[in-house]
């Protein structure tokens, strides 16, 4: 008699299946066709927006001009999105300052951070870095109440727009923890005349980070973001923005930049890569769905009918130059060029180790100002010259090479911690035998208890 054919299960098996691989959105009852429509639309937003970028120069974003303010066509950097940007010379202001007194120059010498002559940094800024935050009010008050995304922005449903915004820190101070990853490759570009200072140094590449903010004297929230942005290594200039439906920050950011200068290379970089990603999703706009440059920190976002706004934050970051007297060991001191050498030799080995002897490798330094343009308040990081060295000094951390390799040392002795107790247990158990004494002790079994005490010994220490 042949066998009966299962054919409820198989039925009940090709439905599972298909299940599993529909596309899940957000929203419940949200399908794969209805996702790509949203996609696409947005998409041609995005599209739009760089079509702005790409027809603006310096000076056409305006928003605090005393006589004739000007705007240009991005989402949140429209006069009708009704962003605070009366602070945004602020935050320019605050953010030159930062630079020039991290690379300092002597009280007699115009700046040498201006013409790009500064003491050099380190050239890629990729690692962990963590420090004190205070918080500055902005110039003019703003609350949920001073928007009306529905006219400002009318293709989303909101949800949550008139409740208090997420990421809207109130705490006097805080705890900020960044982690950056920059391009591997730099572009070169040639700079403007001296006369139009600030310089940005004549190489640029595309950087990405992840914030996170305590606001451990307010809320006691806890608010994680992602942002995506554009890197001076010369400079040792860090600018980065949050994306979103209200927002179009990756867009407007060359506007955000302190001078003509880093605009014109943050607009040529970013116009050439957003350009690239962008034909990438319109291409596979049917079977990709996620949001590029989202300041959500979940893996793969998607796009959203109805979105819940958040506070857009900027980020300002100036990377230190290196103790000198630290990094050549009291050897005498050299010049700029030669420094920049170094520096470039030490980061060489720390990509592609060859067995060259580095010595003693500076901590990554970093100072940075955040501004939120739509909650009007100012984030700076804690340190000289408001605060004394001894109370706060800025962010700290390790390169990121630095770090990886510490995991592998630590790897590595987690692994000859657990090899030799398995090493001695094995020599044991040639002279262990069972009260029967017809069999040993089960190999498993000790194996088992190795592992787990070789764990917890590591994880102890």
């Amino acid at each position: 008699m042949p066998p009966r054919q299962q054919t409820g299960a198989s039925f009940a098996l090709l439905m599972l299946m298909i299940w599993l691989l529909m596309p899940m959105g957000d929203m419940a009852g949200q399908t794969g066709p209805l996702l790509s429509v949203i996609a696409a639309r947005r998409l041609a937003r995005y599209r739009d927006a760089l079509g702005v970028l790409n027809s603006t120069q310096w000076g056409d974003f305006a928003p605090n001009a005393n006589e004739a303010p000007s705007y240009v066509n991005i989402t949140g950097f429209r006069e009708i999105d009704g962003f605070a940007w009366e602070d945004l010379g602020t935050f320019k202001q605050k953010s030159v300052q930062l630079s020039r007194h991290a690379v300092a120059s002597a009280p007699d010498q115009p700046p040498l951070w201006d013409t790009a002559e500064g003491e050099p940094v380190w050239g890629t800024a990729s690692g962990n870095l963590e420090g004190d935050w205070v918080y500055h009010p902005g110039s003019v008050p703003r609350s949920y109440e001073s928007y009306n995304l529905s006219h400002s922005v009318p293709d989303m449903d909101w949800i949550g727009d008139r409740i208090d915004w997420g990421r809207n820190l109130t705490g006097r101070s805080g705890r900020m923890h960044l982690h950056m990853e920059g391009n591997k490759t730099a572009t070169s570009y040639e700079q403007l005349p001296r006369d139009q200072a600030p310089l940005s140094g004549g190489t640029i590449r595309h950087v990405k980070g992840a914030l996170s903010l305590q606001d451990t004297h307010g809320s006691q929230s806890t608010w994680d973001m992602r942002l995506w942005g554009v890197h001076w290594p010369r400079q040792g200039v860090v600018l980065m923005t949050t994306t979103s439906e209200k927002f179009e920050g990756i867009f407007g950011l060359p506007h955000l930049t302190p001078g003509p200068d880093y605009f014109q290379s943050s607009k040529a970089l970013l116009t050439q890569r957003l350009n690239k990603v962008l034909e990438t999703k319109e291409r596979n706009v049917y079977t990709d769905q996620t949001v590029p440059w989202s300041s959500e920190v979940q893996s793969s976002p998607q796009f959203l009918l109805s979105p819940a706004p958040q506070c857009e934050l900027i980020v300002y970051a100036q990377v230190h130059p290196l103790d000198r007297a630290r990094l050549l060991s009291g050897k005498e001191a050299k010049d700029n060029l030669d420094m920049a050498r170094l520096i470039g030799a030490i980061e060489d080995e720390l990509a592609a180790p060859k067995g060259a002897p580095v010595g003693h490798i500076p901590k990554l330094r970093m100072s940075a100002v955040v501004y939120s343009p739509d909650c009007a308040f100012f984030l700076e990081s804690k340190g000289p010259p408001e605060f004394p060295p001894g109370e706060a000094n800025h962010l700290e951390g390790v390169k990121a090479e630095v770090q990886t390799h510490r995991i592998k040392t630590w790897l590595l002795v987690f692994a000859c911690v657990v090899f030799g107790q398995v090493f001695l247990l094995k020599n044991q158990m040639k002279e262990t035998f069972t009260p029967s004494t017809m069999g040993r002790v089960s190999f498993g079994t000790v194996g088992a208890m190795v592992m787990v005490d070789g764990i917890t010994f590591t994880a102890s220490a």
